[in-house]
């Protein structure tokens, strides 16, 4: 894909390091002796590539995955669920942490969690954990890594029954490990391919839900300065009136953020990586999402294809004299919100009791 040369911190005149950016099935066709490929997937579902490499580096955070073979480096496109990205991750961390591994990491088994933007919700729900579900129907065995300091991404693996002796959420800058695995990239958005996947996260997530039942119909809140809903408390009216409870996600545990949508039929919010908790409710069910029009990214439309969610996209309004609202605070239109409300009443959710 390319070769990328830089400066690393050092002393003047040291040589640029530099590496090629490659695809895993590239250097399977070549003959690569230490990458291997395997497909894995139940009988009847569209497989994944699964592939592990011999003596991998991990580089950074957000990292990236490398081989070096005599003189070449090579940086695997795979590291990325987005990989025109790679070429950029791969320059920051080399520059910043080189390329010797700190040979007292050196971990047996490993599998980057820690990716581009694997910190925000979305991100790891949809591109993220979904690895994990690949690789343990795989048989892996060995570590995940997972962005540093993030204690929700260690409380969702172990949800999920990984041992906390296979998760690191700690490491130096460059580390070695005798066999790295991943899998093909994929962004969120396409994750409708392998529904497989998901229906392996809810399988194990349930088990671990609390007795007493959830809510039927929740309003997930927005903070802060930007996508935020302008009439809320009139939203918040017409909601109440309906049986709707209403949270604020970061308030809540991984657990008790489950736990408020594992039987919601009707989830409704302005747009926010908090929605991506919908993968969690019960299929046939109703998604309501509010958009500015400055920014719209209907990221969810691949659970809801594969939870078979009725989903329904509000766009605010564009006022002139708002100056196209560079905060995207959204305006719902109450008439319109009504309209498609009754709408997926009437479908999905009988009257609460």
């Amino acid at each position: 894909m390319g070769n990328t040369a830089l400066n690393p911190a050092g002393p003047p005149g040291a040589p640029p390091e530099s590496f090629d950016v490659v695809c895993a099935d590239e250097l399977i066709a070549s003959g690569e002796p230490a990458l291997s490929l395997r497909m894995v997937g139940p009988p009847g579902q569209t497989p994944i590539r699964v592939y592990s490499a011999q003596d991998g580096l991990i580089l950074g955070s957000p990292g990236v995955l490398g081989l070096r073979r005599g003189g070449a480096t090579w940086i695997l496109a795979e590291s990325s669920p987005y990989p025109e990205t790679v070429p950029m991750l791969a320059r920051d961390a080399i520059a910043k942490f080189g390329l010797e591994p700190d040979r007292a990491q050196t971990l047996p088994a490993a599998c980057l969690l820690d990716r581009l933007w694997a910190g925000n919700c979305y991100h790891w729900l949809m591109e993220s954990v979904p690895v994990v579900a690949a690789l343990e129907e795989a048989g892996f065995e060995g570590c995940y890594i997972v962005p540093p300091g993030n204690i929700g991404c260690v409380e969702t693996l172990e949800f999920l029954d990984i041992p906390r002796s296979r998760i690191r959420a700690e490491r130096s800058g460059c580390i070695l490990a005798k066999s790295v695995f991943f899998t093909e990239s994929f962004p969120g958005y396409a994750l409708a391919q392998w529904p497989w996947l998901i229906e392996w996260v809810r399988a194990r997530a349930r088990r671990h839900f609390p007795a007493y039942a959830g809510p039927r119909r929740v309003y997930i809140a927005r903070r802060g300065p930007a996508r935020r809903v302008l009439n809320e408390q009139e939203l918040l009216a017409k909601l109440a009136a309906h049986g709707f409870v209403f949270a604020y996600m970061e308030d809540l545990s991984f657990r008790d953020q489950l736990s408020l949508l594992r039987d919601a039929q009707i989830v409704v919010g302005p747009h926010g990586a908090g929605l991506v908790y919908a993968m969690f409710m019960p299929k046939n069910g109703a998604l309501i999402e509010f958009f500015h029009a400055r920014y719209i990214n209907p990221c969810m439309t691949s659970i809801c294809e594969i939870l078979e969610i009725d989903y329904r996209m509000l766009v605010s309004r564009v006022n002139p004299l708002d100056n196209f609202r560079k905060d995207e605070l959204i305006s719902v239109e109450m008439e319109l919100f009504s309209l498609a409300l009754n709408s997926v009443l009437r479908r999905v959710s009988p009257a609460p009791t």
